[in-house]
C-alpha cells in the first residue's frame, strides 16, 4: 500500500494506520495489533506491529474469515466525501383540542469517493 503511484506514476503518501477485519478474526488480529513480542514462537522477538502502529475493527459485514482491509484514515477523510444535498428539516403539526402533534423530518443526502488510494484489500474467494 505505501507503494501507491498517482495517477501520473508519482508516489503518494499513503500511512495506513487501521485494519479492517472480520469478526471471526478478531482474536487473530488483537495477537497481531496488541502483543508486545511475537505471538507465533516462544523466542520473545520483537513484534514491530504491536507498538501501537494499527488500530483495528471488526466489521460485522466482512462474513469471510479470508477478507480483511488496510486504511489510511487521514486520506479517507480527504478523498471520501458527505454531501448534504438538502439539510435536515423539521415540521410540526398539533392539535389544541386533542393533544396530537405530528413531527416530520426531511434531508437529502449522498456521498463519493475522490480518490481510491485511502484503501486496500483482500477479497479472497
Amino acid at each position: 500500500m505505501r507503494g501507491f503511484r498517482g495517477d501520473v506514476a508519482n508516489r503518494i503518501s499513503v500511512m495506513p494506520d487501521k485494519l479492517l477485519y472480520p469478526i471471526d478474526l478478531e482474536d487473530k488480529a488483537m495477537e497481531i495489533i496488541k502483543s508486545s513480542y511475537s505471538p507465533d514462537n516462544a523466542s520473545n522477538a520483537y513484534n514491530p506491529q504491536g507498538n501501537g502502529r494499527w488500530n483495528g475493527t471488526a466489521w460485522e459485514y466482512l462474513n469471510d474469515t479470508n477478507n480483511w482491509f488496510m486504511i489510511d484514515t487521514k486520506n479517507q477523510k480527504q478523498w471520501a466525501v458527505w454531501f448534504d444535498r438538502v439539510p435536515l428539516e423539521f415540521g410540526k403539526a398539533e392539535e389544541f383540542d386533542s393533544f396530537v402533534a405530528k413531527w416530520r423530518a426531511y434531508c437529502r443526502y449522498s456521498y463519493l469517493w475522490m480518490n481510491w488510494r485511502w484503501v486496500i484489500g483482500a477479497e479472497v474467494s
